[in-house]
């Protein structure tokens, strides 16, 4: 909840149970109104990789008209993590979008949601 989300936007609901097949679901608060967002873990290889799908039920997700996401319509989300000189690297790979404009809207906030978890990684906050 402390970094998820494009810049302007937080988290108010985080539910998740962190396993092969549990669910997860968030409320982002965003400056047009609240956001859900929801998906399932298909799967986890500690200390590798994360797999899950992701979804707006409600057809929201996007900053433009043109980047809102259909109601139903399912991606999925590949995040690897990779040892490099010691420290950890991450790549995220999500598909297949309805258009572009929503992948570059999730290219964006992807991002913008790393950005804040780099930024909280190395805080005080992440110490304590």
């Amino acid at each position: 909840m402390r970094w998820w989300g494009p810049h302007g936007c937080k988290l108010t609901v985080c539910e998740t149970d962190f396993r092969p097949g549990g669910g997860w679901r968030f409320c982002m608060s965003t400056p047009g109104g609240d956001e859900w967002q929801e998906g399932v873990y298909r799967e986890i290889v500690e200390p590798e990789r994360l797999v899950f799908s992701y979804s707006f039920p409600k057809g929201s997700g996007g900053f433009t008209e043109d980047s809102k996401s259909k109601p139903g319509h399912q991606t999925t989300v590949t995040v690897n993590f990779y040892d490099h000189d010691g420290k950890t690297r991450l790549t995220v790979h999500q598909a297949v979008f309805e258009n572009n404009a929503v992948r570059d809207d999730h290219i964006r906030g992807w991002n913008e949601a790393l950005d804040h978890l780099a930024d909280y990684v190395t805080s005080d906050a992440a110490s304590s």
